[in-house]
């Protein structure tokens, strides 16, 4: 495994510049996160494996499963291409 700066492990100096960008926080059932003073992500339930999220947000703030958001953006419709002489 390579070396990072100071000989920290290459794989713990990207999980540690992840982590920098990516806010983690812990909540327990019914707890609430807040994004600026419209939405809130309320935790509805928490089971095995999956937890469960209620999302509120103005009806003018696009939410989406990262799944289908993925697919909106690339499921854009192609140009029709001149073919080469």
């Amino acid at each position: 495994m390579e070396d990072g700066p100071g000989g920290t492990p290459a794989v713990l100096l990207a999980l540690f510049y992840m982590e920098r960008d990516m806010l983690v926080l812990t909540r327990k059932l019914n707890q609430e996160i807040a994004i600026g003073d419209d939405i809130r992500i309320t935790i509805v339930a928490v089971g095995g494996d999956q937890v469960k999220v209620g999302i509120t947000a103005p009806r003018s703030v696009p939410v989406h499963r990262m799944e289908v958001y993925r697919q909106h953006h690339t499921d854009v419709p192609h140009e029709k291409v001149p073919a080469p002489a």
